[in-house]
């Protein structure tokens, strides 16, 4: 068991990359604090993992009092908080010119002050336990962008800034900080933008440019999470794990 009785607060644990994590993370002995906008989906999740080492918390965290709130609920439902995962945030394609005030101001609530808010109230009750990880989901466009998704690739580098602040801020602290940065991934975020079907095709047509010759999987991030959750990576910090099939290599 990689995490014994780790306490993990995990975002976005609804669907995709965060369902996959929490339920990895319960596997290896973690306990698990599943956040997320919608009650109903943290609860399908909550199904898929076995005992009762499981705590759902359903809340907007775009507001810095929400995501207090969140963190505080965890930690005292579980005793304290060893591990956070940034994963919730939202995937929107439009062009520079033709991204609006609030496109933007969407952008940076869900993946940037979300996750700042989060990192802001988890980090005191990590130092509580002598140290703790942080791992933030951000993405392959953060490094490089893609047409159509400039804003979007905005707000995953300034979270890759994050992390290494974080890195930098609370190594007295004994908290390491990590990112990791998938490039497509097989989750519902792409139909946020597309609907099922063109969700569908731009998958099969992303799988092209890939050297290894698909898109990802959420099991495949969520196992680079428990690496980086786990002590096998204790001298890791302010590090951005790239896992993108090869694309930016290409």
């Amino acid at each position: 068991m990689k995490l014994n009785s780790k306490v993990a607060l995990i975002t976005g644990a609804g669907s995709g990359i965060g369902r996959a994590t929490a339920i990895l993370f319960a596997q290896e002995g973690g306990k698990v604090a599943l956040v997320g906008r919608t009650a109903s989906k943290l609860e399908e999740t909550a199904k898929l993992i076995s005992g009762d080492e499981v705590y759902c918390v359903a809340r907007d965290l775009s507001r810095r009092e929400r995501a207090q709130e969140a963190v505080d609920e965890c930690a005292r439902h579980f005793g304290g908080l060893d591990i956070v995962v940034n994963n919730a945030g939202i995937s929107r394609q439009r062009s520079l010119l033709e991204t609006d005030e609030a496109l933007w101001d969407e952008l940076i609530a869900h993946n940037l002050k979300n996750p700042f808010w989060l990192v802001q109230a988890a980090v005191p009750w990590l130092a509580r336990r002598g140290g703790g990880v942080i791992i933030n989901i951000s993405s392959s466009l953060g490094l490089k962008p893609s047409p159509g998704f400039g804003a979007y690739a905005m707000t995953k580098a300034a979270l890759q800034m994050l992390t290494l602040s974080l890195a930098q801020e609370h190594a007295k602290d004994r908290i390491r900080a990590n990112a990791i940065c998938p490039a497509v991934v097989d989750t519902p975020i792409h139909e946020t933008y597309l609907t099922p079907d063109g969700a569908q095709q731009r998958k099969e047509e992303m799988a092209r440019f890939y050297p290894l010759g698909r898109i990802g999987t959420a099991e495949e991030v969520a196992r680079a999470a428990l690496y980086l959750a786990s002590e096998e990576a204790s001298w890791m910090t302010g590090t951005t794990l790239l896992m993108d099939g090869g694309r930016l290599v290409k």
